[in-house]
């Protein structure tokens, strides 16, 4: 499951770090074995090696965590609820946190154990909210988890460890699963907190803003930031050019010639000789001037 090498590795890249008083720390060697039979399936033989080792240890705790969800992948679900193995999961996860809060890894492991369940009782919410009124309700189901837990879950990951984007990555993904559009945006800014001397980021905030959130001006300023950054780039500059393309035909399809020609030399300051949207914007300029010299 990728989860599990994601929260993995977030754990042996910095998690050694702790308060002051903390237990004597395992030895390294212990951890990378249990990482690696993890790895390799063999969660049992994980979990029998960790046992023997402090379980005040936030990492111990954390991997215990981990080896549990891994035998959660290969156990039978039950009727109804979360799996046993996932329960030992959370229980783990949560038991690190608290013995480390500074350690994002157990907040993306509870994360990555409820998704797929809140997933569904989204799928299921969305589902009902589209049923005709008056329709007969289906029987209604507790869920085992819920978007806002996976999200305050990421959202404590993402506080956790702010040297690196991963946990705001993944509060970006579900939110969007979700249709949580406000929340994806709170995740996108913390995202250009954090990366703001890139291109890639604002363009990333651009196609979301003009693809989930239909806000094209939102968009347009998002790629003209992602341009001081890298101004030559031609995707990114199709980008901008795609929308005026777009803004000059609805203006040209409601007959406002002059506001549809304002649109079409603004596509045209973004246009590079070899762009594929130069038919497109001969097509449209064709179609205006046909107009004007009526």
């Amino acid at each position: 499951m990728r989860w599990r090498a994601v929260v993995a590795l977030l754990c042996l890249a910095g998690c050694r770090k702790g308060p002051e008083g903390d237990a004597v720390p395992t030895p390294a060697p212990v951890l990378e074995e249990a990482r690696l039979l993890i790895a390799q399936g063999n969660a049992d033989a994980a979990l029998s090696r960790l046992s023997a080792a402090s379980q005040t240890d936030a990492d111990v705790l954390y991997l215990e965590g981990v080896a549990w969800a891994t035998k959660a992948e290969s156990a039978p679900a039950p009727a109804s609820g979360i799996k046993p193995e996932e329960r030992e999961a959370l229980s783990f996860f949560d038991r690190a946190a608290s013995a480390n809060p500074q350690m994002a890894a157990p907040h993306v492991g509870t994360a990555q154990v409820l998704e797929p369940y809140a997933l569904r009782a989204a799928e299921r919410a969305h589902a009902a909210a589209g049923r005709r009124p008056g329709s007969r309700p289906e029987t209604v189901e507790v869920p085992e988890a819920t978007p806002d837990q996976v999200i305050q879950a990421y959202r404590k990951a993402a506080q956790a460890d702010r040297a690196t984007t991963t946990a705001v990555d993944s509060w970006i993904e579900f939110a969007r699963k979700v249709k949580r559009l406000d929340e994806a945006n709170a995740a996108f800014q913390e995202l250009l907190r954090r990366d703001k001397e890139k291109a890639a980021p604002f363009v990333r905030y651009g196609d979301f803003l003009l693809a989930d959130r239909k806000d094209p001006l939102g968009a347009i300023a998002q790629y003209s930031q992602a341009l001081i950054w890298q101004p030559n780039d031609p995707e990114c500059r199709g980008k901008i050019a795609a929308i005026y393309l777009s803004q000059a035909q609805a203006h040209f399809d409601g007959k406002e010639y002059a506001t549809a020609l304002a649109r079409l030399e603004d596509a045209k300051r973004y246009l590079d000789p070899g762009s594929p949207l130069r038919p497109r914007y001969d097509q449209q300029a064709a179609q205006l001037a046909a107009i004007r010299n009526r």
